[in-house]
């Protein structure tokens, strides 16, 4: 199966979300032409998300499997729910593995793929490897959302505090 968009991305609609509550401001995209859309971009974090209602329209039926894999990786990522991180994965494998070409809109879908994962991967407490994926997105396409979680990431790095020892 190719990566391919229904139209071109200057013509794809592109939702960004950010959920402050969810994923510690951190920004993901979510594909508009897929059923999971309205769910995954929900910008406002207090109203509720059943699991159920995410895997009931998962199910349905789709012709942009990669729109689907994004939209389901940001709406399990936005709940919490333990299957967030292999949505993501899959969602980079198709972007990463259908692609034919190299052209700017492939790299920019890859990049934002990898983005989400490494949302997800943040939000799970994986910092290394949520920075390699914002560091792929970046290199792919570094727009305002792929350096945002980088830089986001990389300040929340830099405020660790160390780790102190005891010394006996």
């Amino acid at each position: 199966m190719k990566l391919t968009a229904k139209y071109p991305l200057t013509m794809l609609t592109l939702l960004v979300a950010s959920f402050a509550s969810q994923a510690n401001g951190y920004k993901m995209v979510v594909i508009n032409e897929d059923a999971l859309a309205p769910i995954a971009s929900q910008a406002n974090a207090s109203q509720t998300i059943e699991l159920a209602d995410i895997q009931r329209l998962a199910a349905s039926k789709t012709d942009d499997e990669f729109g689907r894999k994004m939209n389901l990786c940001v709406a399990y990522t936005r709940v919490g729910a333990a299957d967030a991180a292999n949505a993501c994965h899959q969602a980079v494998m198709q972007a990463r593995y259908s692609a034919a070409g190299q052209n700017d809109q492939l790299k920019t879908l890859r990049a934002y793929a990898y983005s989400n994962r490494g949302v997800a991967k943040a939000q799970q407490f994986d910092r290394v490897g949520a920075l390699a994926d914002f560091q792929a997105a970046v290199a792919l396409a570094p727009n305002d959302i792929n350096q945002h979680n980088l830089m986001k990431l990389v300040n929340e790095l830099n405020q660790t505090q160390p780790l102190q020892v005891a010394l006996d």
